[in-house]
């Protein structure tokens, strides 16, 4: 598609259609579906706040709808199409990206801060963490010996454990890789040269060339976008990715745009401008549609911050808020929590955004809280009385029972 000039509404199709919304929800999602979700979204963020579901499921089911959680797993884990590394912070990613990421591997910073002093006064330790996962296999922090001498634990660091921080320190230089999760969603690691096929492994990409890719990838997953929009899908500094996108409006992958009201942005060449969109669903805190914030006030004029980590007096709409998507704007928030104990998915509180029509925006809610229970496998859904939407949402629930 080539223009030089968008409205607000044209470019807000091309983002979400490049992100997959504009595919009507398969009757029965596979995995076929969830590997072509990947097309689309390129990576997916991983995140683990459990008070509905770890963030990553709901990024396939906000596209596919109700799907085999075990199938995610399945082309992660045991298939090991994708892999897990540092792209958008912690990240699904498909193995061909690997070599995209090695620049930012042999310049992995390790976690916490100060911990290389670490690394670098008991490298004896992590040369036999590294041999006692080449000869046992696979292993946890908990599967590890506290190094001689040390506390095990590190004093108010999230990472918790030294086990913990030199493995995820490992990972994050590439030198091993995850092959699974447990219960408690503890990475699982292996030898990097286990688990990423030798191909990838072998690739000598350069640095200036897998910039170029991965920006051309996020150009793909954005459809139409800015510069900082480009550089912040796989966090990318902003001077490294200016130059590497020129190239690309160069050669004619990207072109330049002016979306009315909005200014500059880039066009992706192979991106798709449908004439409507009639997408019905929850978008996760970390999906790549909400993730960064400036881009989704420009596209939907929709102000969203994530408040989990805010006081509860001091937060304005709730723990763990999820946009509504209703065809091609964002009509309602709704702050949602998986009550498990008593087997029910619980609305805390709903908020309709200013010009939406309530009665559709209620009755179609109902539906997708409905199919939200039944996949996450609670038998009812229960509508607070916080927020402007509240009442109706909860008349809209009870008139599907």
């Amino acid at each position: 598609m080539r223009r030089t000039r968008l409205t607000p509404d044209e470019a807000r199709r091309i983002a979400l259609a490049a992100q997959g919304f504009d595919r009507p929800r398969p009757a029965r999602p596979d995995i076929r579906h969830i590997r072509r979700l990947m097309g689309h979204t390129r990576l997916i963020q991983i995140d683990f706040v459990n008070v509905l579901i770890p963030a990553h499921y709901l990024v396939p089911f906000a596209r596919l709808g109700p799907y085999d959680r075990s199938r995610l797993d399945e082309l992660v884990y045991r298939k090991q199409e994708w892999t897990e590394q540092w792209a958008h912070e912690a990240s699904i990613i498909p193995v061909d990206m690997w070599p995209l990421l090695r620049d930012r591997m042999a310049n992995h910073v390790p976690r916490p801060r100060g911990f290389v002093d670490f690394l670098n006064k008991h490298s004896q330790y992590v040369d036999e963490v590294m041999a006692q996962i080449r000869q046992d296999g696979p292993a946890a922090p908990e599967d590890l010996p506290a190094p001689a001498g040390v506390e095990s634990r590190i004093a108010g660091a999230w990472i918790g454990t030294v086990q913990r921080a030199v493995l995820e320190s490992l990972f994050g230089q590439g030198q091993i890789a995850a092959v699974g999760r447990r219960k408690n969603f503890t990475r699982v690691y292996d030898l990097t040269e286990r688990v990423i096929p030798f191909k990838y492994l072998q690739n000598t990409l350069s640095g200036h060339d897998a910039h170029r890719e991965l920006l051309r990838r996020a150009a793909a997953a954005c459809g139409v976008a800015t510069l900082a929009d480009l550089a912040d899908y796989f966090r990318m500094q902003i001077g490294t990715a200016k130059s590497r996108v020129e190239e690309l409006v160069e050669e004619g992958t990207l072109h330049n745009v002016q979306i009315d009201g909005s200014g500059e942005a880039y066009l992706y060449r192979n991106a798709r401008l449908p004439r409507n969109i009639a997408a019905k669903t929850l978008l996760s805190p970390f999906d790549p549609l909400v993730w960064f914030r400036p881009r989704l006030r420009r596209l939907f004029n929709f102000d969203y911050r994530l408040e989990i980590f805010m006081p509860a007096a001091k937060r304005k709409w709730g723990y763990y808020v999820m946009p509504f998507l209703m065809d091609e704007k964002l009509v309602a928030r709704v702050d949602l929590k998986a009550d498990r104990k008593n087997s029910r998915l619980q609305i805390i509180a709903a908020y309709s955004e200013p010009g939406a029509l309530e009665s559709k925006t209620t009755a179609a809610l109902a539906v997708e809280l409905d199919q939200m229970a039944e996949w996450l496998e609670l038998e009812s859904v229960s509508v607070g009385r916080r927020g402007n939407l509240a009442r109706g949402l909860s008349r809209a629930v009870a008139n599907r029972r």
